[in-house]
């Protein structure tokens, strides 16, 4: 995505930010390691972009076999869930 500008989403003109990042589907992976690797904090605006790239660098950990997010947006901002399934070893 190298020349890209990422933009925050904006609602009604105004900035929503993240409120909470949670991982479920570890069992061998802290959680707090996976929120290491993303762009994405809690408490900065979304930028989509950036999301999807988060989702990617967790996948190249090389510790999972599938990665997905859930995203929610609430009148306080935006809730997400990433959901991993450890690779079998």
């Amino acid at each position: 995505m190298a020349g890209m500008v990422s933009l925050p989403v904006t609602v009604n003109g105004e900035e929503k930010l993240i409120k909470e990042i949670e991982v479920i589907g570890t069992e061998r992976t802290n959680p707090e390691m996976i929120k290491r690797r993303m762009r994405s904090k809690e408490g900065e605006p979304l930028v989509r972009e950036e999301l999807i790239e988060d989702l990617h660098r967790i996948y190249e950990m090389g510790f999972f076999k599938d990665v997905k997010r859930q995203l929610r947006e609430k009148k306080d901002g935006y809730y997400i869930t990433i959901v991993v399934k450890e690779r079998e070893y």
